[in-house]
């Protein structure tokens, strides 16, 4: 799925995949205005912790 997106969005300036772990080291706390996470939810045990801001 990443290496769709990245594809569809190669020519988009500011996009970056990445997996969930990798998020702490390619992503700078208040750097970024957006992040949009597919199939996520379905994974998670406690929905309302992970609902909550991230200061991101």
């Amino acid at each position: 799925m990443i290496s769709e997106a990245q594809a569809n969005f190669a020519d988009a300036p500011g996009f970056l995949f990445c997996q969930p772990q990798e998020i702490s080291e390619k992503v700078l706390p208040q750097s970024c205005d957006l992040i949009f996470g597919t199939e996520t939810l379905e994974h998670v045990e406690n929905h309302e912790k992970v609902l909550v801001g991230h200061n991101c």
